[in-house]
């Protein structure tokens, strides 16, 4: 059943994809390009010009042999086919991971089906062009193997190199690393957890070296650009026990809890801790492997929500998709408690899911497929005509761009990243040395290209380098981001409906203006 399920969301990705077009994130052009760049021998760089490392090494190295077979046009395809693949294949690892903790047949079915036909899954996990799809598959595979070490059906080595490659398919699943070996300790499993973490810190300290020795930092610098501050603060209260980032924290968990000022907090509460209660008497309840499941689960997500955190400006504005392996553990423990209800009870909970996810998926599809990335073609999008207006000019042309996954895939001139997370330390250095309107000079940055997000990039662009601008092109922008969207940032830019794209330069040739359509 599973497999049939599986086979069956595939399927539907993949017409999805073809009745409206590749519906990547901007980032997952980032793996792209600088997968593009290393299989040429160009190295790993995103511009071919500055190395990088923003990003997680294993989808990165999966995705090099993509353009040694294909054009840089079927690769995007074909990438977007294999974390297709990865995601689906989850489906039918969660199904098992329901039926080994002591779940039923159907109950695994449901989590299944639960799982692979959720449609806002699919954009998250299966079409974003990142690494969500091998990591939940390896996810999936580390708890399949936390349970049979946890049912002495295994030495611990072989979850050990499972929970090193789910690391370096994501950083932060050191939390899932850390939370198996201590489980495990906890259930008097300690010879085994010591063996399941050996892989991960050998893993750790060839790859935290390299990073240092060859890129000048030992994490991604995309993961240090954007957890800066948080590292900031957390710096401030270990040296002069500043507790400010324990106000980040606070004012983090409020926002989780009340969904972004959503929910009043006294109920919010209410809910959390009920919740809370829920999670406790299944626990006392339940027998193993399903109270080991359900302990990993909560160390892991608690971990992770506390590094986001302590770390993120704003928990509701990180990425969605960051939260996906810890809705896979839920879902499988969810399902498999399942099993400690009756007969009737189980029924009409089962029913009750497939209702919802009906219910949910009919409102997902409606709000997206009316939505820019649906409603709008690649070819009609300003995107894609500033991409065309760059690709026009002649001479040597470097251009530069905060959001540059899109522009720097499709752009025939070299596109250097602004925003730091596929740039370089040394990127990070000129900046906080002397500022990016130097760099933006010294780099030889002849133009500046972006799409509008309403942050003052324009009148940075106009004020402090006082370049002028050469191309605007304009559309309408029905609903960016789906209604199911937390983020204050993208909700704000979603409520403007227009998206614009623009180039500057530091002045206009003098034959004449650049064209501006709108």
């Amino acid at each position: 059943m599973a497999v049939l399920l599986s086979l069956a969301a595939f399927l539907g990705i993949t017409a999805v994809m073809a009745a409206w077009g590749p519906q990547l994130l901007d980032d997952g052009y980032y793996y792209l390009q600088v997968a593009w760049n290393i299989s040429r021998g160009a190295g790993s760089s995103f511009d071919g010009i500055h190395p990088t490392n923003g990003y997680h090494p294993l989808w990165q190295l999966m995705l090099v042999p993509v353009f040694w077979v294909f054009s840089k046009g079927a690769a995007l395809w074909a990438a977007v086919v294999l974390q297709s693949i990865l995601f689906c294949a989850s489906g039918i690892l969660l199904y098992r991971l329901v039926r080994v903790s002591g779940g039923s047949g159907p109950a695994s079915a449901a989590a299944a089906g639960f799982w692979v036909l959720n449609l806002w899954l699919w954009g998250k996990g299966a079409m974003s062009g990142m690494e969500t799809g091998l990591l939940l598959f390896l996810f999936g595979l580390s708890l399949l193997s936390f349970i049979e070490v946890l049912r002495k059906e295994g030495e611990g080595w072989k979850l050990g190199i499972l929970l090193a490659l789910t690391v370096a398919a994501r950083l932060d699943s050191l939390a899932l690393a850390v939370a198996a070996p201590a489980v495990l300790a906890a259930c008097g499993r300690g010879r085994r957890a010591f063996r399941a973490a050996i892989p991960t810190a050998g893993y750790l300290a060839v790859y935290f070296s390299l990073n240092l020795l060859l890129f000048g930092g030992a994490t991604p610098v995309s993961g240090y650009v954007k957890s800066r501050e948080g590292l900031r603060l957390l710096g401030g209260l270990l040296r002069e026990g500043d507790t400010a980032v324990f106000g980040r924290f606070l004012k983090n968990a409020v926002s989780l809890v009340t969904l972004g000022g959503r929910m009043p907090l006294l109920p919010a509460l209410v809910a959390v801790l009920s919740a809370a209660l829920l999670v406790l008497l299944a626990y006392r309840k339940a027998k193993e492997p399903l109270r080991g499941l359900i302990l990993v689960v909560a160390v892991y997500g608690f971990l992770i929500l506390g590094f986001y955190s302590l770390m993120y400006p704003s928990i509701l504005g990180a990425y969605t998709y960051y939260w996906l392996p810890l809705l896979m553990g839920v879902s499988a423990a969810g399902f498999s408690a399942l099993g400690m209800t009756g007969r009737r009870t189980r029924r009409l909970m089962l029913v009750s899911s497939a209702a919802f996810l009906l219910f949910f998926d009919a409102v997902y599809a409606a709000d997206r497929l009316g939505s820019y990335s649906f409603s709008v073609p690649e070819e009609e999008r300003p995107d894609a005509a500033g991409v065309a207006f760059l690709d026009s000019l002649e001479g040597e042309v470097l251009v530069g761009s905060w959001d540059a996954g899109y522009v720097g895939y499709n752009c025939r001139h070299p596109v250097v990243n602004l925003d730091g997370l596929v740039a370089g330390y040394d990127y990070q250095r000129f900046l906080d040395s002397s500022g990016l309107e130097e760099w933006i000079r010294a780099a030889g940055i002849t133009h500046l290209a972006n799409v509008d997000y309403f942050s003052g990039k324009r009148s940075f662009i106009e004020e402090r380098l006082e370049w002028v601008s050469v191309f605007e092109d304009t559309a309408a922008m029905p609903g960016a981001v789906s209604l199911f969207s937390l983020s204050p940032s993208d909700l704000e830019y979603s409520a403007r409906r227009t998206r614009i794209f623009f180039v500057y330069a530091p002045q206009v040739t003098a034959e004449g203006s650049y064209p501006t359509r709108s």
